[in-house]
């Protein structure tokens, strides 16, 4: 499926399975020189609490390491976890994964860049604190719906069922034989939703693993892309 020429327009950052999403049939906008889905052509959004995938790889995220890390987001008033392998919803929407002892991964929120993250972006860190190359490194999915946690089944080896991974809770782990990070957000309309996050050299690999799992397993009946204006009926 060939673009329009308003998909083409320069300096737009785009994900890095773009063409996977044109190919998809994914309708493109732009957000702060980002290029964003905004819905598919064949979105199903009576599908959205049963099984859907969302790329989110063009919105803002950066990890933060070293051994100022976590004060430097602490004296900022972010809600930082105190154990590894937590995240913290702050008030805008951001989510702030502590992956280990000295190391912090940041989420943007969907509806903008969020203040607090536009000062810490904007700051200086101090010596002792540095970023991860996560923006440019890390593709970012989301998945949505009741059926999401027996769907991960077929690909990883850690039991995501609600009553095992709550809501806060973040794993890394093999996804798809892949390195991974995954958390569970605040639920949407009382269905779980899920963060997935992995090396952006592998993205297309990972898409279409997402992508062909979901028509090939038993919930590909209810399987369905979203982008932005389905997630926001949330």
């Amino acid at each position: 499926m060939a673009e329009s020429a308003a998909n083409d327009r320069p300096f737009a950052r785009r994900s890095p399975v773009h063409r996977c999403l044109v190919v998809a049939g994914a309708r493109f906008g732009d957000r702060a020189g980002r290029r964003v889905v905004t819905n598919f052509e064949r979105s199903d959004p009576m599908a959205l609490d049963r099984l859907a995938l969302a790329d989110l790889s063009t919105h803002r995220r950066v990890g933060w390491r070293g051994v100022g890390s976590i004060p430097f987001f602490a004296s900022a008033g972010l809600d930082v976890p105190i154990e590894a392998n937590r995240a913290a919803e702050q008030a805008d929407g951001t989510a702030v994964l502590r992956l280990g002892a000295r190391e912090l991964l940041v989420l943007a929120p969907l509806a903008g860049d969020g203040p607090d993250w536009q000062r810490q972006v904007g700051a200086a860190p101090p010596p002792n604190c540095f970023r991860a190359p996560a923006e440019d490194g890390l593709a970012w999915f989301r998945l949505t719906g009741r059926d999401v946690p027996a769907f991960f089944a077929h690909l990883a080896a850690v039991d995501f069922r609600p009553d095992r991974f709550p809501v806060g809770a973040v794993a890394q782990t093999r996804f798809a034989h892949l390195s991974a990070i995954l958390t569970r957000r605040p639920d949407a309309a009382a269905t779980p939703v899920f963060d997935l996050l992995a090396d952006s050299a592998s993205a297309v690999y990972l898409w279409d693993t997402l992508v062909h799992t979901a028509l090939h397993a038993r919930h590909g009946r209810a399987f369905t892309l979203a982008g932005l204006d389905d997630l926001d009926q949330w």
